[in-house]
């Protein structure tokens, strides 16, 4: 299955529904079902990714997220594959472009736009190493969902 690595707080935003672009300097083809790969590494500098996790939760609330509230930052699953995404489209559009609020994603010039969706987080994650860019992956045991999709 393909798999792509976020860093947290980013996939909890993808498999909750709540990011449905997702912003890379590289373009994709890899259309279809897309499991996210929490990455085990903390990568932003100082407290910047859990400033960003608990804005969106201050500006968008809890109940968004419900039935599954958020954790606390530093309870968000690491190095597992945590959900799945639908990849439906790849674009570098300025209509896309000037319509995006910055705090999901990079959406300066140059960048590609992936349009995510049918966001299904996993029951239990599923211990993972993560690689770059868009990787493959076979689960060793049957992956099951949330059986409610929140996407927004």
């Amino acid at each position: 299955m393909n798999v792509l690595s976020l860093h947290q707080p980013w996939a909890w935003f993808v498999v909750h529904g709540f990011k449905t672009w997702e912003t890379r300097s590289w373009s994709s083809n890899a259309f279809g079902p897309l499991l996210i790969h929490a990455t085990k590494r903390v990568t932003l500098p100082g407290d910047a990714g859990r400033m960003i996790y608990y804005k969106v939760r201050a500006e968008f609330g809890d109940v968004r997220f419900a039935p599954f509230h958020p954790p606390p930052f530093d309870e968000l699953p690491r190095g597992a594959v945590v959900g799945q995404v639908f990849f439906r489209a790849c674009m570098n559009l300025d209509c896309v472009r000037n319509r995006m609020d910055d705090m999901l994603g990079d959406f300066s010039e140059g960048r590609w736009f992936w349009k995510l969706e049918s966001a299904r987080p996993m029951v239990e994650p599923i211990s993972a190493r993560g690689h770059q860019r868009i990787w493959t992956w076979e689960p060793p045991q049957p992956l099951t969902f949330h059986p409610l999709s929140l996407a927004l």
